[in-house]
Order: structure tokens, then C-alpha cells, then sequence
């Protein structure tokens, strides 16, 4: 049996000099003299860093350190010492990490300049290989491989894009059973995904959109280059993913508008000309819920110029994880099967086609989410069914009448199915490469539900929803190497939307049934144009811009209205016509109208400072600009038209960063302090009309975030892995004063609103993050032994809009860990996947809702037996 346990040469080195337990002043003196200067005012510069930036300067001492070490070869020993008292130093401090964005900024811009003086006295040696050669260099002796990202709409090395990224690949994804974009959360801080009702909830950075269903998402969504706009489109399960990229912050040069939260990216994997042809087969059994899951990819090259790719994959789990009291039913049984096909046509070196297809559909059975925690539910006088109060995975949902009056049975139910298609065109002429990108995407999706999850009727609802996107984007892209380079291209797309939400209720009597709904479209027009323009080899700047002009037509309409009468225990109806009283709560003018057309028009400017201080080493300054498009309120109970229509929301943001590879590229370390302003904020609030005082989306809102994200990766040996990832976060309204009301707020103003200025804005957790450790260990010749395990933690937030303490999620820590065998060829694996096995209750979004409140928790503990098999 052999363990390859032996330590690197670069840990022994620093075990031995560790003995030593010199000062910054003594280690100097004993560097060679090139060595001693780096030292000396480097060592001023940490310390002034130190007094104004704690653990920042630490940061900043290991990044320059390990510049240091590439100039100042001649004395090697001298800056082990050095590194030794560095670290020695600021053992304890690193911690502290997380704590102090501002003073991370001076402490890096003064460790950097300091640094560089003193580098700049050093004698020069020759530069380190570029990012292929550190990629082959990486693989032979064990280090961190280089990862090449798409998120500058080239393909870039991680550690030259100046963004806060955070990439996930499609290996990770299989062995920590990521089944879908909701699983990201605990893997990527500042990031929230959860479903919900009446949409779901897409957040980064404590930001994201409303729950009203006209709004597009401010996390914009693109596969294989196709635009996703709907909260729905998120529930797509994984399949065959090549990586994930989560871009944080406002996207709006590269990716549009609306991307002023973020943007993810998911790529499928290719099968390319003269691939060898293959079968890969994967399925997994989980032992709590009974969930089954099979999964086959294969492919393989046709002649010389074609690349073909399928995959498939199935799940069902027919129980589901709640129990209703109520009627003594599991219920959130789930199936979902998905489908790609990939056909990859290179007639040259430089032409590509790449076309691809999904399809996905989903079906589950049984409400969402179960009420909990409120104080008013105490005021209910329901005996039968009664709310238990309790995040628990049992709901009391009972007296489903009222749903039969909206879809024709008592059935509860979430069905949704998925076509996304897209065709690439890239051809390489003259030393510009030109890419072409068609896509389509249609989705259908409908719910029947008991919003009031108690045992008696009281208020059932449906959601009909039908969306057809068509886009097209061209761009250009000149040689990257040149001195100056550019990226320009153009993006169009057309949608369709239409919405039917059947309602019954019995808040008010005689009860009230009514189908709102309404049809809009969208064409969107954006040219985008950037430049990069090389000062030095080592200094650049880049700037660019993006207009972008929406048009938005939509049409409310109520197709029937009528009144519900409890009559020998049962509810019958009568027709009550077009022109029927709806009651207080479905004031939607009968009929149908036309809205007023929508139009804005927006530039919106980027501009990126870059300084690569060291061959492995990059700090940018990024400054821009992003527009989230206005429209119409669908969702609204308000009856004008004129009151209809919200406005653009803007985003400014400033973002330092800082990216650096050390320790013979073993380590990589990313940081991003960030500072972003909102401003007529697209917020649920009220408005007064006509005498009445109504809900409705309004530009009524502003806000600010600020933070730190941190991200490392560290190899200290070939058989082992270390991340960590963490995120700060103060995100607040600065000017909301006529917000919705939760249940359990009182009305502080005079429209019977609640004041939001001055707390968290939703899913704005201070501090979120995770820490994980990854083994793979050879037993014997054609054997290994693989596991690992992730410690995730978030503190409280608000988990909807109203910011109802509540029904607010709170702080919270999970631990995920694997254990398998498998092939040191990859060629099979058995392996054990435990999730959430702390078995925390985690709202993926909330609702306050009557007297009480309603919850959708994400996943409880799962254990997962998984087997893989490759052909």
C-alpha cells in the first residue's frame, strides 16, 4: 500500500526556518542585500498595513512575497526567513480577514507600492512561463491547474479576468451531487437561489428581483449562450456541465441589461472532431427519500470534422419529503428527466459550428412550502388542519375545495417543461475572430397550490405561465496580444409572455373567484463595444460601452369573475358575468386593456484599470454602470392603467481586486472589496389612487451594499485540497419609505405602509461562506480513495421582500462530506454523498402570509449512494 504523504520541498523548507523566531528586523539582516532592501521596506509597508488594514496587509505580504521570490532568486534562503516572519507575524491575524474592507484597500495599496519599490531596486530574472506552460507545470507536480473562463466573452485565464468569479466545474458538480443552479448557495458566498411563490428568489449580493411575475431577473442566466430571462428557467437541473461561472456584481457591458446583481454562466461539455468515442454512465440510489437517479453521456467523433455528443438523464422520487397531518399523505414526490443533443462541425482550423438542444420537463406533486412562525397565528380559529408553527417538512394543507374551482380538481401540483436551443457560429479570419450565436427557449409552466397551508378553505391559487424567447448576438473580437485590442458586437431579442393566474378565496364574503392574467412582449436591441489598450506589458486599462433599448407592449385582461356561495356544506358558483363584483381583494378591471407602451433607452459605461505586478499576480480597479429595464406590473392588483408602469433601475459599482498564484502556483488567493449604489429601485410599495391606497411596483427605493469576498485554494500536497471561501456583506436601503407590509409590521405611514430605510435589503446575509477539504489517495496501483467534506455557514437575513423578522431565515451552519473508491483512471467509482447532514431548516424563500407564515425550505439531510462508470 503506498500513501504519497511525503511533504513538499517548499513545507519542509518553511518547517525548518520556522525554528527561527526573528523579527522582521533580524531576518532582514540576515538576507543577501538585494534580499534585505525587498525586505526592509516591505516589512515598512506590512506594518502600515498592519496599523490600517489588520490581516489586509497579511494578504498583501504573501502576494509580494511571492513576487519577491521570482526576483530576488539570488537569495533564496533569506526570503524563506522572511516568509517565516511574515507569517510568524501575522499568525492570528488572517482570521481577521473578513472584517475591514476599507482597510483592506489602504493596506493593499500600500504593501503593493512599498513592494514594488523595493523590486524595482532587485536585480531582474526572466519571467515565468504564461498560463498553458503553468497549466502542464501544475498537472506534473501536483499544483492548482489553471482554469479558463468564458466570463470576458473570450477564452481567459481565471487569473487574468478581473472579475470576483467563482467558477464550478462539471467534476465538482458530479462528486458533491450538485443537482441544480439552487445547490450553488452553499458553494458560492453572497449567492441565493430559492423557489418560492409567486417566483422564485435570485439574489447576489443581496440583491435581486421582486416577486412580481412580470419582472425579469437581476441574476441574468445564459446556456450555451442563450439568454434565460424567467425565475423558473432556474430550476433546470444539471446535465453534462462543463463548468459554472457566477460572475458577482453588475455584468452589464458583456451581458446586457438587467444584469445589475450578477450573471451566471452555465456551458454544457462538447464532444469536438477527433474526440475518442466513449460511454459514461452514473447512477445514484438516496437511502432517506427513495430518490433514483440514471444518468448516460456518450459520444464520439463522425469522419474528421464532426463531434457528436447525448446525454440523458432521469429522476424520481415518488414519495417526497413532507408529510401532510392533514391527510395522512407524503407529499413533493418529483420527477424530472432532461435531454441534450450536441453536434460540434469543424470543416477547418478556422471555422466551428455548435449547435445544442435540451429539453427538460418536471413534474411534482403537492403544494409548496408549509406555514410557520407568526404570532397572529394564534388569532386563527381553525380546529381542523391548524397550522403547527413549525419548520418541519409537515404541512396541515387540508379543504381543497376552493382549488377546484380554479383548475377543475383538488390536485396540487408544479409542472414545468423546458426547450433551449442554440446554434454558434466561430470563424477565424485576418486575426479577428467573428462568433455568431442564435437561440431560442421556450418554457411552459404551471402550479395549482393552497397559499394558506391550513386545513379549511380560505385562499387557493393557480399560476399559468407561457414564455418564448428568440435572440441573436454577433460580435468581433481583434488579437488580444496587440497593443491595443477590441470586442464589439450587437445583441437582439423578442419575447413573449403570457400569464393566467385563476384565484378563489373565501377572505371575503360572499367569496370571490377571479382569472387575472395578462400577454406582453419585449424587444430588446443592444450594440456594445470594448477597447484594452497596453500601457506596458504589465499595465493596461480597458473601457467600453453599451447601449441598450427595450420596448415593452402588454394587455391585462380578467376573463371571469364570479362569486362563490357556500351552500349544504359545499361551494357552488354562479356566472356573475364579465362585469361581476370581484370583492376588495380583485379590484382588476374587468375585461381586457392594452398598457401603454414601454420604451428606455441606456448607455451604460465600463471602464477596468489592470496592474500585473507579477507574472502570477494581477490588481484591478473596475468602475461601470448597469440599468435593470422597467415595465409594467402584472402581478398588481391596481386597476389604472396609467399606475401600471415602473421605471429603469440603476446601478453604479467600484470593485478593487486582487489575484494572485503562489508557492510554485499551490495556492491561488482572490479578493474583491466592492462598493454599489442603486437608485429608483424597483420595490413592491403603495400608492394612493383614487382615495384608495393600492399595491403596486413603483421606483420607490434606493440602496447601497458593500463587502469583501475572499476566495482561496490551496495544494499543500498532491493528494490534498483546501478552499475557502467567504463573503461580507452590508447591503441596506438608503430611501424606502412606503414598503409592503409583513403581517407582523404595523403601518408607520400614512398610505398604511412600512418604512424600509435603513435595514438589510432581502438575502443579505453579513457574513456567508464555506470551507472544504477534498483527499484522493492511491491504495494501490489502479485504486484510490477519494472523499472530502463542506462546512457551509451563513448568518441571518430577511427571506422576502416585506422583511418580516418573522419569517426571516436565521444564521445557520451545514456540512456536506463524501467517501468513495474508484479507479486511478477514472474508469469507475462508488462513493457515499451525505448533504446537509447537520439537517438545518433553510428557506430558500418565505411568504407573510394571512396570520401566519409561509415557508419553502430547501433539501433536509440526504444520503446518497452514487456509482459511475466510464466506457
Amino acid at each position: 500500500m503506498i500513501f504519497p504523504f511525503k511533504l513538499p520541498a517548499w513545507v519542509s523548507g518553511l518547517s525548518r526556518v520556522s525554528r527561527h523566531r526573528y523579527r522582521h528586523a533580524a531576518v532582514a539582516t540576515k538576507a543577501s542585500r538585494a534580499t534585505s532592501r525587498a525586505s526592509a521596506n516591505y516589512t515598512s509597508g506590512v506594518l502600515a498595513g498592519y496599523q490600517l488594514g489588520l490581516c489586509g496587509g497579511a494578504v498583501v505580504a504573501v502576494s509580494v512575497f511571492g513576487h519577491a521570490y521570482e526576483r530576488c532568486a539570488k537569495a533564496p534562503s533569506g526570503l524563506k526567513l522572511a516568509l517565516a516572519g511574515a507569517f510568524s507575524t501575522f499568525k492570528g491575524e488572517v482570521i481577521m480577514l473578513s472584517t475591514h474592507v476599507g482597510r483592506l484597500l489602504i493596506s493593499s495599496a500600500i504593501g503593493a507600492l512599498i513592494s514594488t519599490q523595493a523590486m524595482a531596486q532587485s536585480e531582474p530574472v526572466a519571467a515565468t512561463p504564461q498560463a498553458s506552460n503553468e497549466t502542464a507545470d501544475a498537472e506534473q507536480e501536483g499544483g492548482l491547474a489553471e482554469i479558463v473562463v468564458t466570463a470576458t466573452r473570450r477564452p481567459t485565464s481565471e487569473m487574468k479576468t478581473p472579475i470576483s468569479l467563482a467558477v464550478v466545474s462539471g467534476a465538482m458538480i458530479e462528486e458533491r451531487n450538485l443537482t441544480s443552479l439552487g445547490d450553488l448557495s452553499a458553494t458560492v458566498p453572497s449567492l441565493q437561489i430559492g423557489t418560492g411563490q409567486p417566483a422564485d428568489a435570485i439574489f447576489i449580493r443581496g440583491i435581486g428581483s421582486g416577486s412580481d411575475r412580470g419582472f425579469e431577473q437581476s441574476v441574468t442566466l445564459f446556456l450555451d449562450g442563450v439568454y434565460l430571462p424567467r425565475s423558473r428557467q432556474y430550476r433546470a437541473a444539471f446535465l453534462d456541465v462543463e463548468n459554472v461561472q457566477v460572475l458577482r456584481g453588475p455584468q452589464a457591458l458583456l451581458y446586457g441589461l438587467n444584469a445589475t446583481a450578477g450573471t451566471i454562466v452555465v456551458n454544457s461539455a462538447s464532444t469536438r472532431p477527433g474526440d475518442a468515442s466513449f460511454v459514461n454512465v452514473l447512477g445514484q440510489y438516496e437511502t432517506i427519500y427513495g430518490r433514483g437517479t440514471g444518468q448516460i453521456v456518450f459520444g464520439g467523433s463522425i469522419g474528421d470534422d464532426i463531434g457528436v455528443r447525448i446525454a440523458a438523464r432521469y429522476t424520481d422520487e415518488p414519495n417526497g419529503q413532507y408529510f401532510n397531518t392533514t391527510t395522512g399523505k407524503k407529499e413533493g414526490g418529483e420527477r424530472e428527466g432532461t435531454i441534450r443533443g450536441t453536434l460540434v462541425y469543424e470543416p477547418s482550423t478556422d471555422l466551428t459550428f455548435t449547435a445544442k438542444l435540451t429539453y427538460s420537463d418536471y413534474d411534482r406533486e403537492g403544494g409548496l412550502g408549509e406555514c410557520f412562525n407568526h404570532p397572529r397565528a394564534a388569532l386563527s380559529t381553525v380546529t381542523v388542519g391548524k397550522c403547527d408553527g413549525v419548520l418541519d417538512f409537515r404541512r396541515q394543507t387540508g379543504g381543497l375545495e376552493l382549488l377546484s374551482q380554479v383548475t377543475g380538481n383538488q390536485d396540487m401540483y408544479f409542472k414545468q417543461n423546458l426547450l433551449i436551443g442554440s446554434a454558434t457560429l466561430e470563424y477565424r479570419t485576418g486575426g479577428h475572430d467573428i462568433t455568431a450565436v442564435l437561440g431560442y427557449s421556450r418554457t411552459r409552466s404551471s402550479s395549482a397550490f393552497d397559499v394558506a397551508n391550513i386545513g379549511v378553505p380560505l385562499f387557493s391559487n393557480s399560476a399559468v405561465e407561457k414564455h418564448d424567447e428568440y435572440t441573436g448576438e454577433l460580435r468581433i473580437a481583434s488579437d488580444d496580444t496587440a497593443r491595443f485590442s477590441y470586442l464589439a458586437g450587437a445583441f437582439f431579442g423578442y419575447q413573449e409572455l403570457h400569464q393566467e393566474i385563476p384565484t378563489a378565496t373565501t377572505l371575503f364574503l360572499p367569496a370571490a373567484k377571479a382569472f387575472p392574467g395578462s400577454d406582453s412582449t419585449t424587444t430588446t436591441i443592444s450594440p456594445y463595444i470594448t477597447g484594452t489598450f497596453k500601457f506596458t506589458d504589465t499595465v493596461r486599462i480597458s473601457g467600453g460601452v453599451r447601449y441598450s433599448h427595450d420596448s415593452k407592449d402588454a394587455t391585462r385582461f380578467v376573463t371571469l369573475c364570479n362569486r362563490l356561495i357556500p351552500s349544504a356544506g359545499a361551494l357552488t358558483h354562479t356566472d356573475g358575468g364579465p362585469t361581476a363584483n370581484c370583492g376588495v381583494s380583485f379590484p382588476s378591471q374587468p375585461g381586457s386593456y392594452a398598457l401603454p407602451t414601454f420604451k428606455s433607452g441606456n448607455f451604460m459605461p465600463e471602464a477596468t484599470l489592470f496592474w500585473d505586478f507579477s507574472p502570477s499576480s494581477l490588481v484591478y480597479l473596475k468602475a461601470g454602470q448597469s440599468v435593470k429595464s422597467g415595465g409594467h406590473t402584472l402581478g398588481s392588483s391596481v386597476a389604472s392603467a396609467d399606475l401600471l408602469a415602473y421605471g429603469d433601475e440603476k446601478a453604479r459599482t467600484f470593485e478593487l481586486g486582487l489575484k494572485s498564484r503562489l508557492f510554485d502556483n499551490r495556492l491561488f488567493f482572490r479578493a474583491s472589496a466592492f462598493y454599489s449604489k442603486y437608485d429608483d429601485l424597483q420595490v413592491n410599495s403603495f400608492i394612493l389612487a383614487g382615495g384608495s391606497v393600492l399595491a403596486a411596483i413603483t421606483n420607490a427605493g434606493a440602496s447601497r451594499s458593500y463587502g469583501l469576498e475572499t476566495d482561496i485554494d490551496f495544494a499543500p500536497t498532491n493528494w490534498l485540497t483546501l478552499s475557502w471561501s467567504n463573503a461580507l456583506l452590508d447591503s441596506k436601503y438608503t430611501d424606502y419609505e412606503n414598503g409592503a407590509c409583513g403581517v407582523g409590521q404595523v403601518p408607520n405611514t400614512a398610505l398604511r405602509a412600512c418604512r424600509k430605510t435603513g435595514q438589510n435589503t432581502p438575502f443579505a446575509p453579513n457574513y456567508s461562506g464555506s470551507v472544504s477539504a477534498n483527499v484522493k489517495v492511491p491504495v494501490r496501483d489502479n485504486v484510490e480513495v477519494f472523499g472530502g467534506g463542506t462546512w457551509a455557514y451563513s448568518d441571518s437575513y430577511f427571506a422576502e421582500n416585506t422583511l418580516d423578522p418573522f419569517v426571516a431565515q436565521g444564521a445557520y451552519s451545514t456540512f456536506d462530506a463524501r467517501l468513495g473508491v474508484g479507479g486511478v483512471d477514472g474508469k469507475w467509482s462508488l462513493s457515499v454523498i451525505g448533504k446537509n447532514l447537520s439537517n438545518e431548516r433553510i428557506l430558500g424563500s418565505s411568504q407573510s402570509i394571512g396570520i401566519q407564515g409561509l415557508g419553502h425550505l430547501k433539501a433536509p439531510r440526504t444520503v446518497t449512494l452514487q456509482f459511475t462508470k466510464n466506457f
